[in-house]
């Protein structure tokens, strides 16, 4: 995980896709990211929420498909701590509210 996650920027990745978990209560978004700003290269990473209280998102799939050649990320607002993370989209949004966030690069 990232010492701070506010130094991982997602903006122009690509949402692959979200897996939850409901009886364990996690969620796995998994995006390909630019590592570093002055990359042209994506590389895939997970976000995983524990203890997830609740879950809302909003996305026009079509939206997003047809952004994913620019990156359909617009940026994001990771909770530091506990809290709610959101994910701002092409055309849409999550938002996931859990005890704990993990980033790891795939």
């Amino acid at each position: 995980m990232a010492s701070d996650l506010n130094d991982i920027e997602l903006h122009d990745a690509n949402l692959l896709s979200i897996a939850t978990d409901h009886r364990e209560r996690t969620v796995t978004v998994t995006l390909a990211y630019y590592p570093v700003s002055a990359t042209r290269q994506r590389v895939d990473a997970r976000l995983k929420f524990f203890d997830v209280v609740r879950m809302q998102e909003t996305a026009d799939l079509e939206e997003l498909q047809g952004n994913a050649w620019a990156g359909n990320v617009v940026s994001w607002l990771p909770s530091q701590g506990p809290g709610t993370t959101y994910i701002h989209l092409a055309r849409g949004f999550i938002a996931i509210t859990a005890a704990r966030l993990d980033f790891e690069p795939v």
